[in-house]
């Protein structure tokens, strides 16, 4: 018996249906494991850079090198991962992977700024001085994509790195750029103060610690650093005094014992205060020309010099009558002369941390 035709089509009809409709279920259920899937990877890339990272900040470098190999593998793309993973890199020392995988970066955006800090302390690790300092200014010019990142810890850190490659002047720059920024904060006040020791910035430094001290009278470390900073600016009396206030809080330390005596032997060879007399401006003067002239007989090019026979007149030859100004002034000259001299022909360099000598003619120099 025969099926009529008009029965057949509806049956057809039902069947596509039910097949487009599993395949719709299925499609659908295809996307939801493909999503159920890219989140639980991305979780486990989250987790693995995480671990990473900690370890990474914990100083634990070897360790860390494998679960941010395996985020960056999870996630190619992402490129705080890839930052990561050469950060990890760096540390361990492989540098030429970390070069070749930051310069694909910058190659694909130059500005961003985490990538140009890390070039920066890949290059200051190879000693490559003027491009790191270079790349650091990219960084803190750059674009961060870390909303709560703080540029200005990248200026802080440039200008620990210049301090260590002593480069004063450019080092005095960025800090006057900081300066003023580390009010609230008294560690970054403390490293401030600090780096413009390092500058040779006396002044700026004193003012930063007098201001911890307001805040921390009997802070030992503030109290040399403004000590230091009295000493760099010249002004000896008051670094002598500054000494003496940590060495009553810290009456065994034998550092802070030796910068008071320091201090105490400069403020003694200081002929520049106006109070005084000639007299004691001549002695003092006299003690210059002495120990630059003890200095000078370590330099054989300078032994043709006269300036070393007057030299030797000088310290021993005595002034009949009383001392007037004007002799005092010429002894002074002389020390001058002498320091000059010494400068041109000794090899040896000048240490004014550790020679008396040398700090007060420096200023006596920065004061004409």
């Amino acid at each position: 018996m025969s099926t009529p035709s008009g029965a057949v089509k509806p049956a057809y009809f039902r069947l596509g249906a039910v097949v487009a409709a599993v395949i719709v279920v299925v499609f659908a259920l295809d996307r939801l494991l493909a999503t159920v899937e890219r989140v639980e990877i991305q979780r486990g890339a989250r987790e693995q850079f995480e671990a990473g990272m900690l370890l990474l900040r914990a100083g634990r470098k070897d360790s860390a090198l494998g679960p941010l190999e395996r985020a960056h593998a999870l996630a190619r793309t992402n490129r705080e991962y890839s930052l990561g993973l050469i950060e990890a890199l760096i540390a361990n020392g492989s540098r030429d992977e970390a070069e070749a995988r930051l310069r694909e970066i910058l190659n694909a955006d130059s500005n961003d700024g985490r990538a140009n800090l890390l070039f920066a302390r890949l290059l200051a690790h190879e000693s490559r001085t003027d491009e790191a300092i270079a790349f650091y200014h990219r960084a803190i010019y750059g674009i961060w994509h870390d909303p709560g990142a703080e540029t200005d810890s990248v200026r802080l850190e440039l200008a620990r790195y210049l301090a260590t490659t002593h480069r004063p002047r450019e080092l005095l720059s960025e800090l006057l750029l900081l300066q003023g920024r580390g009010s609230k904060d008294i560690r970054m006040t403390t490293d401030l103060a600090g780096l413009f020791l390092v500058a040779g910035s006396g002044p700026r430094a004193a003012e930063m610690y007098r201001a911890i001290l307001q805040n921390s009278p009997e802070d030992a470390g503030a109290l040399r650093g403004l000590g230091e900073a009295n000493l760099l600016a010249g002004d000896y009396r008051t670094a002598e005094s500054v000494f003496l206030r940590a060495l009553r809080l810290h009456p065994a330390d034998a550092e802070i014992i030796h910068r008071l005596h320091f201090a105490n032997t400069l403020a003694m060879l200081d002929p520049t205060s106006r109070r005084l007399g000639s007299q004691a401006k001549f002695d003092r003067a006299t003690a210059l020309v002495s120990g630059i002239r003890s200095e000078l007989a370590q330099c054989p090019s300078a032994a043709s010099s006269p300036l070393l026979e007057e030299a030797d007149q000088a310290v021993t030859a005595k002034v009949h009558g009383p001392v007037t100004n004007d002799i005092a002034e010429a002894r002074l000259s002389l020390a001058e002369k002498l320091w000059e001299l010494r400068k041109r022909t000794c090899s040896a360099p000048v240490n004014a941390d550790t020679d008396p000598v040398s700090l007060v003619m420096q200023k006596i120099l920065n004061t004409q």
